[in-house]
């Protein structure tokens, strides 16, 4: 997860229907950039200490966007989730005529987004921001902001609040990745309990699962009508003994290969069959729902 951080845009919706809280937000979060050229100079022509700005990590920009209602406001949040950069935090006032209230908007806004973090950013209200809290709900994603507003306050509070929803978003993407490395790996000991190491055929486990189910099926339904085909090769110790053991896997591994082809294609007079290996030369093929009493001889024949 190294760099996630990084990737993530810190995108800031401001929902207020005055231009100058837009303009406000604009200079905290956004301030113009200085370069370290035009600081210098400063510094040389006034007689100011000299810029150690290179040595300080620059602060975190933000991504502005603005709505004046917040009908306007849930739409912008609502097809930034769909690009897929959503907003990380949204400014709300809570008395927007003649639209929305604040509080509709937050409800709004967390139908479109869960994750959004709010600030609750006014001056005065139709009811006491106690009882907005606790009508909203979901405590730890609501800041309450009162106007008029310190700079240096609305962007702690900006930066805190982005800084949570990245940490939110690394911590679930980690989740998920552990869970689909458990689900992967689980995966790999279940078909290993059940398969044939060196060929990839099921192994006896396997068979006698299959079996089992073929004869209670069989005892439910006794028309029904399964095979078991038993087959080992002659001499294959000679291949061991004269060829070595790695071109007897080979052949083994070519064995069940051509079993798997067996029971492939359109001509199947038995689509679910089962082939196994029981150990050594030993394979096993279980026909299933076979049709006629000539069926498993002739899939024998393949």
């Amino acid at each position: 997860m190294k760099g996630f951080g990084a990737s993530i845009r810190r995108r800031v919706l401001v929902i207020d229907d005055l231009e100058s809280v837009h303009e406000s937000f604009r200079k905290i979060l956004m301030p113009p950039a200085v370069s370290s050229s035009f600081a210098a100079a400063k510094n040389a022509l006034l007689g100011g200490p000299a810029s150690t700005d290179a040595a300080k990590p620059s602060r975190e920009r933000f991504e502005l966007d603005f709505a004046f209602q917040g009908q306007e406001g849930v739409q912008l949040a609502a097809k930034a989730r769909e690009s897929g950069a959503p907003y990380l935090v949204a400014i709300v006032d809570m008395r927007m005529p003649p639209g929305r209230d604040g509080a509709t908007t937050i409800k709004k806004l967390w139908e479109v987004d869960a994750d959004i973090q709010v600030v609750v950013c006014t001056a005065f209200s139709d009811q006491p921001l106690a009882s907005v809290a606790e009508e909203l709900g979901q405590a730890d994603q609501l800041l309450i902001l009162t106007k008029p507003f310190d700079a240096i306050e609305a962007l702690q509070v900006a930066t805190a609040l982005c800084e949570k929803r990245i940490s939110h978003q690394a911590a679930t993407l980690k989740t998920e990745e552990l869970q689909r490395l458990v689900c992967e790996r689980t995966a790999e000991i279940e078909h290993a309990m059940l398969h044939d190491k060196l060929t990839g055929l099921p192994n006896r486990t396997m068979l006698m699962d299959r079996l089992d189910s073929c004869l209670e099926r069989y005892k439910r339904h006794p028309d029904g009508r399964f095979a078991v085909l038993f087959m080992d090769f002659d001499r294959f110790k000679l291949v061991n003994d004269s060829l070595g053991h790695e071109c007897g896997d080979l052949l083994l591994r070519e064995v069940a290969e051509r079993l798997r082809t067996s029971l492939r294609g359109p001509d199947l007079v038995c689509h679910n069959g089962l082939p196994s290996r029981l150990g050594g030369d030993e394979f096993i093929i279980v026909l299933e729902d076979l049709k006629g009493e000539q069926d498993a001889a002739r899939v024998a024949k393949r």
